[in-house]
């Protein structure tokens, strides 16, 4: 998936999964690969430190 994005325009690519299976939630991958995978847990925490909160309510509501 990764070979589909320019390097150019992209530092690393996040995939973000809102419900993954068993199996892709313990996937960790390669610290090498430059894909930074995003399960639900960690794009929660990311929400709150990034202070986007109420941004995320908003879209929501």
């Amino acid at each position: 998936m990764r070979d589909r994005f320019n390097r150019d325009d992209f530092r690393r690519p996040f995939y973000v999964v809102h419900s993954p299976d068993d199996a892709l939630a313990a996937y960790e991958a390669p610290p090498d690969s430059g894909v930074v995978p995003v399960p639900p847990r960690r794009l929660s925490l990311m929400v709150v430190d990034a202070g986007l909160v109420g941004w995320v309510l908003e879209k929501t509501i």
